[in-house]
């Protein structure tokens, strides 16, 4: 977990104000006049960072998750240490993580946009869902495209119980084998028998 400290909140308000070089440099420069505060104004940023939000928590035990939420956080809080406002959603494994500056915070309070975001997770694994059904479905008929070709082949050639038949009975004979519904001897009720 991420706890949000007066630290942060006092290298944010530094760096709003002063150019400072990069890297180290940052880092040694607010270090020092960080040290240098008096107590009262430590506390007054340890105020202001408790007030902008709740802890930042990481997701998931899930190593390169972490690392890649881990990396984005970094990113985004330098952005809010140069005067940049941002909302940071992730989701993953079933869980939202969010971060934000004060103003992209407030934007995740608005319900309508994490309900919308959610609503948008759910349909891309809705439609995961049916690529695996239609990949499914292209397994099935590539198995038993080869029975289907039987099967036309020999209603095609117009022959039943070794003779042939004219093209009308053909027909019967579909329309007869496509019906669901049986008789007592396993016939279609369309068909009359052998020879009709």
């Amino acid at each position: 977990m991420r706890r949000r400290s007066g630290f942060n909140a006092f290298t944010s308000d530094v760096l709003q104000k002063e150019k400072i070089g990069g890297g180290a440099e940052v880092f040694r420069t607010v270090g020092k006049k960080w040290r240098d505060l008096s107590d009262s104004d430590k506390d007054s940023y340890r105020k202001k960072a408790a007030e902008s939000g709740p802890d930042v928590s990481m997701p998931s035990k899930d190593e390169r998750s972490l690392k890649i939420v881990t990396n984005m956080m970094k990113e985004v809080t330098e952005l809010e240490a140069l005067g940049g406002h941002y909302v940071l959603l992730c989701s993953f494994g079933g869980q939202l993580v969010h971060g934000g500056s004060v103003i992209g915070e407030n934007l995740i309070k608005d319900k309508d946009l994490v309900k919308s975001f959610g609503n948008l997770i759910q349909l891309s694994h809705e439609e995961k869902d049916d690529v695996s059904v239609k990949c499914l479905q292209e397994l099935f008929n590539s198995k038993y495209m080869a029975v289907a070709r039987l099967v036309a082949s020999s209603s095609q050639e117009g022959y039943r119980d070794n003779k042939r038949i004219s093209s009308t009975e053909q027909q019967k004979d579909a329309l007869c084998e496509s019906s669901t519904a049986r008789n007592s001897d396993g016939r279609p009720p369309c068909c009359l028998g052998p020879g009709y």
